[in-house]
């Protein structure tokens, strides 16, 4: 989804990527606060930390097996790849208060009419979309509340997946009404992950 802001057109991510970075600095600088006897004082010390300490901040990818596999998966081994990327681009961040507030507002104004002529075009009082989607994003974006409502776990890593549902600004009766609907028509998808049954079990 795009957003078009003036003369530009910024995707979603974009946007919360760049204004994440603007704040994220101070917001974690004030969390470390919080503690007294950390060597880790700023996202600076922290990129630098794991640098320092790459053998277990940032280990080489490495292959994890999971024993059931379905048909849409050709292999039963998963590679991962720790990476602090997002945390190195967000110390190159430059925007200053004033830019940040004035973008806020002006893609905040964008997302939510885009959210508003969605809901009003289709008859609806909600979106709902897979909670990996760029749904999270856009109601980031727009100011709605969003609620997540369970659907599962994958076989394959025990991953829990679901639907996402937002609404409009201060519309939180209609996630609530969608929310009770749902635990009433798919109780058992409020079951507990399978490593805690099975923990449970031995």
């Amino acid at each position: 989804m795009t957003l078009s802001v003036g003369a530009e057109r910024l995707l979603i991510e974009d946007w919360l990527t760049t204004c994440t970075g603007a704040r994220f600095k101070d917001e974690l600088a004030a969390y470390f606060a919080l503690f007294e006897n950390i060597e880790v004082r700023s996202l600076k010390d922290l990129v630098e930390f794991n640098k320092e300490h790459a053998d277990q901040e940032l280990p080489p990818g490495k292959q994890r097996y999971f024993p059931a596999i379905t048909t849409l998966r050709p292999t039963n081994l998963i590679t991962e790849h720790p990476s602090q990327g997002q945390l190195e681009g967000y110390l190159k961040s430059s925007m200053n208060a004033t830019e940040y507030d004035s973008t806020l507002k002006r893609v905040r104004a964008e997302a939510l009419g885009g959210v508003e002529s969605a809901l009003e075009e289709n008859e609806v009082d909600v979106i709902m979309a897979p909670a990996d989607s760029r749904l999270v994003s856009v109601a980031s974006a727009a100011g709605c509340p969003i609620a997540n409502m369970p659907l599962g776990f994958a076989r394959f890593n025990g991953r829990a997946h679901g639907l996402s549902v937002i609404a409009c600004p201060k519309d939180e009766r209609a996630l609530l009404q969608v929310m009770m609907a749902w635990e009433t028509t798919f109780p058992n998808a409020f079951a507990p992950p399978p490593a805690m049954t099975d923990a449970q079990a031995e």
